[in-house]
C-alpha cells in the first residue's frame, strides 16, 4: 500500500515539475521575442537600414536564442510607417510536452528611422 502512495506521490511531484519547466521556457521565449523586435528596430533604423535588414536580425536572435521547435512558429515582421520603422512577432510558442497547449507570443517595438 505505500508503494502505491509513494507512486502516486512521484507522479505528482513529476507533473508539477513538467508544468514548472514549461513555464520557465514560456517566460524565456516572451524574454527572446522582446530582444529581437528591439534587435530588429535597432538594425532598420540605421542610415542604411532596411525593412529586410530589419527582419533578417530578428529573425536571427530568434534563430540564435530559441532555436528548434520551441520558435519555430514565430515569425518575424518589419513595416515603415511614416518615419518609424516597427518591427513585430508573432505566434505561438511549441509546449515541450504533447500534453500542454501552446501559447501565443507577441512582442512590438519601435523607433525613428534616421533619414
Amino acid at each position: 500500500m505505500a508503494t502505491i502512495a509513494t507512486m502516486a506521490a512521484a507522479g505528482l511531484a513529476m507533473a508539477a515539475f513538467v508544468m514548472l519547466a514549461n513555464l520557465v521556457v514560456i517566460q524565456y521565449g516572451r524574454g527572446v521575442a522582446r530582444s529581437a523586435v528591439d534587435e530588429a528596430v535597432r538594425r532598420g533604423s540605421t542610415f542604411d537600414g532596411s525593412v529586410e535588414r530589419c527582419r533578417d536580425a530578428g529573425e536571427a536572435v530568434l534563430s540564435d536564442l530559441l532555436g528548434g521547435p520551441v520558435g519555430s512558429a514565430l515569425s518575424v515582421e518589419c513595416v515603415i510607417s511614416g518615419r518609424s520603422i516597427i518591427a513585430r512577432v508573432d505566434g505561438p510558442l511549441r509546449s515541450i510536452t504533447p500534453f500542454l497547449p501552446d501559447t501565443p507570443v507577441g512582442a512590438e517595438s519601435s523607433a525613428p528611422v534616421w533619414p
